[in-house]
């Protein structure tokens, strides 16, 4: 996911799929050389990446969180302790204390709560 400005954001399973030893096999790069590849193909500096979640099995960050511009994102919410939450929270405590926006200003974050499902369970309650 990118800002359109030069900041993009992933979680590690960009690493997963491209670092050394990934289950794939086709590509074998270390961190610096997929920072480099994102740099030279889409011009991305920095490069943030965000540790997986532990029960988004897919580790898409857009399941979780969307730039809607340059200096907002939208960011889900579980309620406090509750699956992915903490992790959510760590991982936007990261952007927060260590990226601004292209202008250096904080990012605003606005906050979207995270339903249930259908049965009224969350995600560290499905197994």
């Amino acid at each position: 996911m990118s800002d359109g400005q030069g900041i993009g954001f992933s979680s590690l399973l960009v690493m997963e799929e491209n670092g050394p030893n990934n289950t794939y096999g086709f590509s074998n790069h270390t961190e610096e050389e997929v920072d480099e590849i994102m740099y030279s193909y889409m011009g991305i500096d920095p490069y943030v990446k965000m540790t997986n979640l532990p029960y988004d099995l897919i580790h898409h960050i857009d399941m979780h969180m969307k730039l809607i511009d340059e200096e907002t994102m939208i960011v889900g919410e579980y309620p406090q302790g509750i699956a992915d939450g903490p992790q959510i929270e760590a991982n936007l405590e990261y952007i927060l204390d260590n990226f601004t926006t292209k202008w250096g200003t904080p990012f605003r974050v606005i906050r979207v709560p995270m339903p249930p499902d259908g049965q009224g369970k969350y995600p560290h309650q499905w197994w």
